[in-house]
């Protein structure tokens, strides 16, 4: 009976001491986050989930991020940064219609942002611009647009610098067969574009009745 006794209190000051070791981690343990963060984000926005409907961007430190709870934020501006503008869509995908088309150094006031695409307003209504050619800023950024071309849809761009002669391509890559290849001074009208196919290489997608449809580098491209 005493070896019984003796064990039940030893059980007892052992479980008594796993009890204490377990209230202390609890004790000091960090408080719980959600897992939801955007990239960038600092780690107070990341306290909180918010539904993407009522998610307001901001662009501290140049990232976008999601609000605490409660905190209001200024409203965010959309600059066009590329030589060659900009195509507002409209909805987000570069399948979608074209809207209207937008000139470097443009402002536009943002609506939301999803999915690699930034919702403006525009006269037009709502549009969708890739978020690659502008930057989102709560006031307008800074951008050079000296050198800037404005090649509108359905405007007409004539072809000039070319040592030879442009290739039209049937999709935007230096890659793909030319279907045809025009000198100097040949007229496109412009379809859709501009397209950035690669780092800095943008592309409209054009047409003229010798030529039929394709794509040429916007580099060679200039307003009539």
């Amino acid at each position: 009976m005493r070896r019984l006794r003796r064990g039940l209190l030893m059980a007892a000051a052992v479980l008594a001491a796993l009890l204490g070791s377990v209230r202390a981690d609890l004790d000091g343990a960090m408080p719980l986050r959600s897992p939801f963060r955007l990239a960038g984000a600092p780690a107070a926005a990341a306290q909180v989930s918010t539904p993407e409907a009522t998610v307001r961007a901001t662009a501290a430190a140049g990232a976008l991020q999601v609000p605490a709870k409660g905190q209001t934020l200024p409203p965010l501006v959309a600059r066009v940064v590329m030589t060659f503008g900009a195509t507002i869509r409209v909805a987000p995908s570069l399948d979608a219609r074209v809207l209207m088309s937008t000139r470097c150094g443009d402002v536009w006031p943002v609506l939301s942002v999803k999915d690699g695409w930034v919702a403006v307003k525009t006269p037009e209504g709502k549009g969708w611009v890739g978020g690659g050619r502008v930057l989102v800023r709560t006031a307008p950024a800074a951008t050079d647009c000296e050198d800037a071309r404005f090649l509108p849809q359905d405007s007409t761009a004539t072809v000039r610098g070319v040592s030879a002669c442009l290739p039209l391509r049937p999709r935007p890559s230096s890659e793909a067969p030319a279907i045809a290849c025009v000198a100097n001074g040949h007229d496109y009208t412009v379809l859709d574009g501009p397209l950035e196919a690669n780092p800095g290489e943008d592309w409209f997608r054009v047409s003229s009745p010798t030529t039929g449809t394709g794509w040429a580098l916007a580099t060679s491209l200039y307003p009539e």
